[in-house]
């Protein structure tokens, strides 16, 4: 219940910020200094646990919970400064429109402004997170979005990618994987080892 009553503020929060020349916050959570907006929607999860993983950073952050299409707001760099990093945990843009004709789907578009806000919210500098289902966020129609994410995939679509087009990527869950860290001098990669073993969903 506590987390159902999180999404329906963070809803409330972004179209009160929409409507408002400045931020007003319905609720936050944790009482840290970095200030952290998690983004979701558009894929089922299990939201006890992944809200329990950021309640257990509360003294190092707080966080507000935010979701689509209301998150696209943020991108505005007039209001990018509320938060200091972007936690996606969301899968927008998968939504086949009605009236798309067989074989071809057509699929959501982000909102015009989020299009043309991207390039001066990312010379912001913000820490940008990407979890998990959220590299299937805006595959087919935000080109410069899939970019910046750096990968795609969509598990019943194609998807093109960086002008080459994919075929569906399908998914399989319960995957032991080795990972290997590349660069050891990332900030993100600090205090990981050379090698280690999850188990995992892979796309």
């Amino acid at each position: 219940m506590k987390h159902i009553t999180r999404a329906v503020l963070g809803l409330a929060l972004a179209l009160t910020v929409i409507a408002s020349t400045v931020p007003l916050f319905a609720q936050q959570w944790g009482s840290g200094p970095i200030r952290v907006a998690i983004v979701t929607k558009g894929h089922n999860f299990d939201r006890e646990p992944f809200f329990a993983m950021f309640d257990s950073f509360g003294k190092e952050i707080t966080y507000t919970h935010v979701q689509h299409p209301a998150a696209l707001e943020f991108l505005d760099p007039a209001l990018a400064d509320t938060f200091d990093v972007f936690v996606f945990y969301d899968a927008a843009g998968r939504t086949v429109l009605p009236g798309s004709p067989e074989g071809k789907p057509m699929f959501e578009q982000p909102n015009a402004s989020a299009k043309k806000n991207l390039i001066p919210f990312l010379q912001k500098g913000k820490g940008l997170v990407f979890f998990h289902h959220s590299n299937a966020s805006w595959n087919h129609t935000w080109p410069e979005w899939v970019e910046m994410i750096g990968q795609a995939c969509d598990w019943g679509n194609d998807v093109t990618f960086m002008g080459k087009t994919y075929p569906r990527s399908g998914f399989l869950g319960g995957v032991k994987q080795k990972i290997t860290v590349l660069n050891k001098t990332h900030p993100v990669t600090q205090g990981l080892p050379d090698t280690f073993e999850i188990t995992d969903e892979t796309y």
